[in-house]
Formats: structure tokens, C-alpha cells, sequence
């Protein structure tokens, strides 16, 4: 997308991108990334284009900074594939239990629609 606008300057023609599950066989490191994660990003780089070409004020869209983490990672909670574990752990898909850092205290009959 980046090649082409970068020649053409202009609205990038609307063409069907393949699946973020193309792209694995092509590059191994993808299949220990939730598929729903890539998904979310490819639709969110779409997002910022189509943006970016209905108001060019917007801003050409910018990769994210490996060292600012802020939204660094977003997902769908399907089945429960995202849950509270205890109020310092939750369980992510592909990552499985990982150790979290609460601003405040979740209330308990919240955690128990997550447990």
C-alpha cells in the first residue's frame, strides 16, 4: 500500500487483501500470534487508510513504536478464551497465563462473570 501510494498519490484502489492466514506460510512467526490479534491490526491498518484518504489532515498512517506499549495488543474474547485467573494474572490466547498490573481493584461480582 505504501509503494503505491507513494507512485500514484491518490486513493489506493479498493482490492480484496488476503487473510492474515496467507501471510504464515510466507512468514513462520505468525502462527505464535492470535489469529483474531491479526486480524484486529489488519483491519485497523484498513481503518487508518481509508481515513487517511477521506481526510488528509488525518495524517499518513504511522507504524506503532516498538518502545511506547499502549494499545499494543488487542484481541476478541471468544468462548472464553479471555479470562481473569485472579486479580493478578488473566489468560490470553497463544500467550496462556500472563501477570498483570491493576490500576484498581476489579469488584468481586465482576470477577465472577470473568472466572
Amino acid at each position: 500500500m505504501n509503494e503505491q501510494y507513494k507512485n500514484d498519490k491518490q486513493k489506493l484502489k479498493d482490492q480484496k487483501y488476503p487473510l492474515p492466514s496467507a501471510y504464515k506460510k510466507e512468514f513462520a512467526w505468525l502462527k505464535e500470534v492470535d489469529s483474531l490479534a491479526l486480524s484486529n491490526a489488519q483491519l485497523n491498518l484498513h481503518a487508518a487508510y481509508q481515513n487517511f484518504f477521506r481526510n488528509r489532515s488525518v495524517g499518513f498512517p504511522k507504524f506503532k513504536s516498538k518502545q511506547i506499549d499502549k494499545k499494543s495488543y488487542t484481541t476478541n474474547n471468544q468462548g472464553g478464551t479471555i479470562r481473569l485467573i485472579d486479580q493478578q494474572t488473566i489468560r490470553l490466547p497463544k500467550l496462556k497465563n500472563v501477570s498483570i498490573n491493576l490500576h484498581r481493584r476489579i469488584p468481586d461480582h465482576y470477577m465472577a462473570l470473568f472466572m
